[in-house]
């Protein structure tokens, strides 16, 4: 579950369903902009108070990053620099996991490269062959 303030009803609501039935989950959160807001959702709780793990994206409070003179709000969000960092060193360690294990992740190329599209053909036929999906 991803969301920057902790306290974004849709995905707070989401993530206590799941934690009520028994699913393990991830929160990606700033700790600092959650601490510094106040909870919404009926338990009283912010995302990251009852979730199994927490992954702090690190942006400030309310997020932004940039300003100019004459202009007084700051803008250009920190969170989605941050969290896709995150999400692909993730990643980057899941499929060295995998590897490890000696299985193939089915990774793509760029389509619009020379020969990607013909590669992520065979993967996503290879990967129908296997699982039937």
């Amino acid at each position: 579950m991803s969301s920057v303030s902790g306290r974004t009803l849709p995905v707070v609501n989401l993530a206590w369903d799941a934690m009520e039935k028994g699913v393990n989950v991830i929160a990606l959160t700033s700790m600092v902009y959650a601490q510094a807001v106040e909870p919404v959702h009926p338990s009283g709780k912010k995302l990251y108070e009852f979730v199994t793990a927490v992954l702090d994206n690190c942006a400030p409070a309310a997020e932004a990053m940039l300003e100019v003179e004459g202009l007084e709000p700051r803008f250009a969000a920190a969170s989605g620099i941050a969290s896709d960092f995150i999400m692909w060193s993730v990643t980057s360690v899941c499929v060295e996991k995998m590897i490890a294990d000696g299985k193939t992740p089915a990774v793509f190329k760029s389509a619009n490269f020379p020969g990607g599209a013909d590669y992520n053909h065979t993967v996503v036929d290879t990967q129908y062959a296997e699982l039937g999906y």
